[in-house]
């Protein structure tokens, strides 16, 4: 997770730094806190294991009802064990007050450090749950939103690759006692 929360990024055709500041200046490193033209993201999720291609996040109102809107991202080809099977991960991640950067390799972690989230793995090698994550809104109308998870490449009983979506009802998960 390193000592930065902010990713730096480095054009290796030119990596002599000039002014990082300098959105002209391609040599030099791009920090995403203050690069690019002064952008600068609130936090920074990054994936829990190399190859997992996290990405597709999106916003999906607050699912666990304490008054923040969360995040839902996938990696479809997340490891539920050490084998390298691709079964997928959804996450559906808890965004902190103030935001923070979410280091999701703390998953795990016995402590503190543990990012508030639910996972969710596929079931099967090669179902690369994940693939797809959406907000669904609030589909049963009990005021938490709902988030979809999905891959095409599930397996069903009678067919290879049938494809699966999956509803996570938002609930209360969250109390401030």
């Amino acid at each position: 997770q390193g000592t930065s929360a902010w990713p730096t990024i480095r054009n290796d055709n030119n990596p002599a730094p000039q002014d990082p500041l300098d959105p002209n200046d391609v040599g030099s490193p791009r920090d995403l806190a203050t690069g690019f033209a002064g952008a600068r993201p609130y936090f920074v999720i990054q994936g829990e294991k190399p190859s997992d291609r996290l990405g597709g996040a999106r916003g999906v109102g607050d699912f666990n009802g304490d008054g923040i809107p969360d995040l839902v991202a996938g990696a479809p080809f997340g490891d539920r064990t050490t084998r390298d099977d691709d079964e997928g991960t959804a996450y559906i991640i808890f965004v902190p007050s103030p935001p923070a950067s979410i280091f999701l390799s703390d998953a795990d972690s016995p402590d503190f450090a543990r990012p508030a989230m639910v996972r969710i793995w596929g079931l099967n090698p090669d179902d690369h749950l994940g693939a797809v994550v959406a907000p669904a809104g609030d589909v049963d109308d009990d005021g938490y939103f709902d988030v979809l998870v999905a891959s095409g490449e599930v397996d069903s009983a009678d067919a290879q690759d049938a494809g699966f979506v999956g509803l996570v009802y938002g609930c209360l998960l969250y109390t401030s006692d």
